[in-house]
């Protein structure tokens, strides 16, 4: 096995992990992400996690709104269109 550089390692391949390398990536960092099997497959293609507004906590509210707009820009992030 050849050995590999990057600048950051990212353990699993779910929600959080994807968008990190995602993001990363995006800001011109090598990044190497790991993943045992398919991308989103286990906790976070299973979950009931959700991208909504209400019934948040006041807290929350800021950053689910901060989401959201993201959310409503991922086909020009990504360059394809996932129907989200």
């Amino acid at each position: 096995m050849t050995p590999q550089k990057s600048d950051v390692l990212i353990i699993g391949g779910g929600f959080m992990g994807s968008s990190s390398a995602f993001f990363l990536r995006q800001h011109g960092r090598s990044v190497t992400l790991l993943e045992r099997d398919q991308i989103g497959q286990y906790a976070s293609g299973v979950n009931f996690g959700n991208v909504r507004r209400q019934g948040r906590f006041l807290g929350q509210l800021e950053l689910s709104n901060r989401s959201w707009a993201l959310w409503k820009r991922l086909p020009e992030l990504i360059g394809e269109d996932l129907e989200f």
